[in-house]
């Protein structure tokens, strides 16, 4: 047997679709490749408000009024589409149902044809704000990978060096334009 040069140093392997917290769905290269994407132009979505569930169906119907267009990486990254009317009109918060979902074949329904279906799983509040301010993996999206931010962290309080003292208008009594002066305030006559 042969050697053979191995030639994915870095690549990704990943075949679950990802929701961004862009309203995107992000199709990375294992999937793109393996189902065959390169060959579609558009994605038609099914939702199933029930079970929480999407259907994805790719197909290359000009004539279908419905579709979302598949933007592809150049440089064979994976494939994604921009879906924010989707979100809005099912009243999904992408944020919440951001991450990386397996998915399974469905071809019960032969007036669609395949369907590859995920379901929803919707993230704790806290996890959502810890996956946003925590640094991770740099992540594929669409063809684009994004690398993490690292955490924001708040600067402790500044302690002063010297002692604070009142504020001005503590320190300052009121002034009584009837009362009379102190005399070393007065002026002298040294003429």
């Amino acid at each position: 047997m042969a050697f053979q040069k191995f030639t994915q140093v870095n690549s990704r392997f990943e075949t679950r679709i990802t929701i961004t917290p862009t309203s995107a769905f992000g199709f990375p290269a294992q999937f793109y490749k393996e189902q065959g994407l390169a060959e579609y132009k558009y994605a038609i979505l099914y939702f199933d408000p029930d079970t929480l569930s999407i259907g994805f169906h790719f197909t290359n119907d000009e004539n279908e009024p419905h579709k979302f267009s598949i933007l592809k990486s150049k440089q064979g990254y994976g494939g994604q589409i921009t879906a924010r009317s989707f979100f809005r009109s099912y009243n999904l918060d992408p944020k919440i149902y951001r991450g990386k979902y397996d998915w399974k074949p469905d071809e019960s329904d032969s007036s669609i044809g395949k369907l590859y279906i995920i379901k929803l799983k919707e993230k704790k509040v806290i996890e959502t704000i810890q996956q946003e301010n925590v640094a991770s993996e740099p992540q594929e999206v669409g063809g684009v990978t994004i690398e993490p931010q690292p955490p924001q962290v708040d600067q402790p309080p500044q302690i002063p060096s010297q002692p604070q003292t009142a504020p001005l208008e503590e320190q300052q009594q009121p002034v009584d334009p009837t009362a009379p002066l102190p005399e070393e305030s007065l002026p002298t006559n040294s003429g």
